[in-house]
């Protein structure tokens, strides 16, 4: 199963928050980095709660960044999803 099988990001695009479905293989916790299309990480943030074996579904507050294209990035555990999100205002 690829990474885009198993992420999804909506809604894209997004104005203040968006939510994030990952299916892990394992229990684990997770961090969610936000890059600009420049590659500079905007946002890094800890998932607090456990994410248990199959589909999770958790929120990013994404107000505070700028209006334009980002990289998503989550590290669970040892799997690593990627997917793009767009913002707008």
């Amino acid at each position: 199963m690829s990474a885009l099988e198993i992420m999804q990001v909506y809604p894209n695009p997004a104005k203040t928050v968006t939510s994030i479905d990952v299916e892990v293989s394992s229990a684990c916790t997770a961090l969610v980095s936000v890059f600009d299309i420049t590659g500079k990480e905007v946002m890094k943030q800890m998932i607090h709660d456990e994410l248990f074996p199959g589909k999770n579904t958790f929120n990013l507050n994404v107000a505070p960044l700028n209006p334009g294209t980002y990289i998503l990035r989550v590290a669970a555990g040892d799997q690593l999803f990627t997917a793009s999100m767009i913002i707008r205002r």
